[in-house]
């Protein structure tokens, strides 16, 4: 391995804190480095234990708790005390100073420990020199002027999350003293909330984190910096609540806060945010941000309060001024409420809310309205149609279209849409009914599962100029011969009916006669048309043409002449559907894969033909997969658009 040394520096840094780990009751340690990397490249630190204790420091976190942008992780080389006249290696063997921890094989050492409990009648200095190096070869030296004090002078405030035994794991922190819980020399000016905390014995643990609360020596509870959680729901990627403090120093300090997310039993530290807290401040909002992949049930908080930022910069350790707060959290199930808003061509005649998406030209928003009839969220409505809330918490809500955004917590503006517009019909569901309004809202109870196909129809000033309002159109034949017949109910300044035919399989048409049209009426009105059948399939359509030449087309419908049965996949490219025909009798079992042959749907029918809305499949290249009666599978690629 290549050594190199840092350069030499003389810059000063001012008094810090680095954090620790420690097995016993009573304990504290705070060090200053008096000039990180100096001529002789070294990190020159004070810190204080107690005496009869067991320190075992985190080479890495002391390393960069006096620069953090020095590269990592470090571990250990080798560590030496000073003799009184010079620095002497500490034997592998020794009682009292020992490296540990060798987690990636290659002989350093992660951590090391202090173990006075071999010594337990020792007061006074010992001077220690770790050499430690990263992964990029840099070497850092490290003296440490040790003091060992008596310590039971101090009185101590510790968290009281679940710490049933030494280590961590799902709901097993480390709280107590004896498993190098955090833990606050208490100051009558610096605290979380209002009231000053009481003294802890450090042994104080217990599922729900209300024990320290229970267990009070001063006269109220002293664990309310956090009077409210706000939902903390499974879909959130963010967070924030507000922690009530109390800074009557003359000196800024930091509150720090985490959030066990993911349940694993460690305060980690990107579950940590943290505050400054200036003096004569009461009150300090948190945020976490990168939340994601919450499961529900129950989690734990943990607060720290103190002076000095090094000693709040983990969730374990002492801190020689401030307090600490546990609480339980628990993470509730949150849902998705997502749908379509449709250019719904005929209404609720055929009694679907279908159609393409659309989105009014970018002017119209889904708003999800609460109960009481304000604003939850709100989004524009995507360009194809399509819409999502996510972090819905169980209730009853409506989600209501409007060309006004919404505003969170106010109450939701009317259902609008832009000029001409109009309701066509609203349903939950992408199968036939609807809601028997067209008023734009939509009302439903998210329970414990998402909703989906929360749909809307619209319609456009180019539906409403329609010729007409076609309720129906059909073919049927006999023999050869096509017999075609269709309906209105409404005709405005309609001109005429352009009948239309394909005999290859949708991608052209032919106008084969005209049809002259009411022009004006609100009467139901019949039509008729018959044509000879081409050999194989025949689809026929109809253009609806206005008398200033605005046209639009119906749905099409397909014969077949003659005895063939040959299969006819339609259109193609397929845009909204595609249709089969031609198909034999039976049960048969239709299904769509990805060019790579994963099965994207599948579909049954007993008929000879089938329609498959293909409206969501993204653009691409598909196969439709057609097994017969007989178990024989027949492949038809198609693109969809």
């Amino acid at each position: 391995m290549k050594i190199k040394l840092y350069p030499p520096q003389k810059k000063k840094i001012k008094s810090n804190g680095f954090l620790f780990r420690v097995s016993i009751v009573s304990y504290f340690l705070f060090f200053t480095v008096l000039d990180a990397f100096a001529a002789t490249s070294f990190i020159s630190t004070n810190a204080t234990i107690c005496k009869n204790s067991n320190v075992t420091f985190s080479v890495n976190r002391l390393a960069l708790s006096s620069n953090t942008n020095l590269p990592a992780p470090f571990e250990a080389i080798r560590m030496y005390l000073h003799n009184g006249t010079s620095f002497v290696l500490i034997p592998a063997n020794d009682p009292i100073f020992t490296l540990l921890t060798d987690n990636n094989g290659n002989t350093f050492k992660e951590e090391f420990r202090v173990n006075m409990t071999n010594d337990p009648t020792f007061i006074g200095i010992k001077i220690i020199r770790i050499e430690c190096v990263d992964n990029a070869g840099n070497v850092a030296v490290m003296d440490i002027t040790l003091t060992v004090g008596d310590c039971q002078t101090y009185t101590m405030d510790y968290g009281d999350a679940p710490d049933a035994s030494v280590g961590t794991g799902v709901g097993n922190y480390n709280t107590t003293a004896a498993d190098n819980g955090a833990g606050h020399i208490i100051s009558p000016l610096l605290f979380i909330g209002n009231v000053a905390p009481d003294s802890d014995p450090g042994n104080l643990q217990k599922a729900g984190a209300m024990i320290d609360d229970i267990s009070n020596t001063g006269a109220i509870d002293d664990e309310e910096g956090v009077t409210i959680f706000p939902g903390l729901y499974t879909l959130a990627t963010s967070y924030s609540l507000t922690v009530t403090v109390t800074n009557n120093t003359n000196t800024d300090a930091t509150l720090s806060g985490w959030i066990d997310f993911n349940k694993n039993g460690v305060f980690e530290l990107n579950e940590r945010v943290q505050a400054v807290i200036a003096p004569g401040a009461t009150s300090a909002t948190l945020t976490w941000t990168g939340i994601a992949g919450l499961t529900s049930g129950d989690t734990y908080a943990r607060f720290r309060i103190a002076t000095d930022l090094l000693q709040v910069e983990d969730a374990t350790g002492i801190a020689g001024s401030g307090e600490v707060e546990d609480y339980k959290v628990i993470i509730k199930p949150s849902y998705t409420v997502c749908g379509n808003v449709f250019l719904d061509l005929n209404g609720l005649i055929d009694n679907l809310v279908s159609g393409e998406g659309t989105n009014g030209d970018d002017r119209i928003y889904a708003i999800l309205v609460n109960s009481s009839g304000n604003v939850v969220a709100d989004t524009l409505v995507a360009t194809n149609g399509t819409y999502c809330f996510t972090n819905v918490i169980p209730q009853t809500y409506s989600v209501i279209l409007s060309t006004t955004p919404g505003t969170i917590n106010s109450p939701a503006p009317s259902p609008s849409l832009p000029p001409i517009w109009r309701f066509s019909g609203e349903n939950i569901g992408a199968t036939p009914g609807n809601d028997g309004q067209t008023d734009g809202i939509l009302h439903f109870t998210v329970s414990n599962s998402n909703i989906n196909e929360v749909n809307f129809g619209v319609q456009s000033p180019a539906i409403i100029g329609l010729p007409l309002k076609l309720s129906h159109f059909s073919a049927t034949q006999q023999n050869c011969t096509a017999y075609l017949k269709w309906e209105t109910v409404q005709e405005i300044n309609s001109a005429r009916f352009d009948v239309e035919l394909s005999t290859d399989g949708g991608r052209s048409f032919t106008i084969i006669t005209n049809i002259a049209a009411a022009g004006n009426s609100d009467n139901l009105r019949r039509y008729e048309y018959s044509h000879p059948l081409m050999p194989g399939l025949n689809i026929f359509r109809l253009s609806m043409v206005d008398i200033d030449g605005t046209s639009k087309y119906s749905s099409v419908v397909f014969l077949k002449c003659g005895t063939e049965t040959r299969i006819s996949v339609f259109p193609n490219p397929a845009t909204t559907n595609i249709n089969v025909v031609g198909m034999s009798t039976g049960k048969k079992e239709v299904s769509i894969a990805s060019i790579n042959g994963s099965i994207l749907g599948v579909y049954e029918t007993t008929t000879s033909y089938i329609s498959i809305n293909t409206a969501n499949l993204p653009a691409g290249i598909y196969i439709l997969k057609i097994k017969d009666p007989m178990n024989v599978v027949t492949n038809y690629k198609f693109i969809k658009q």
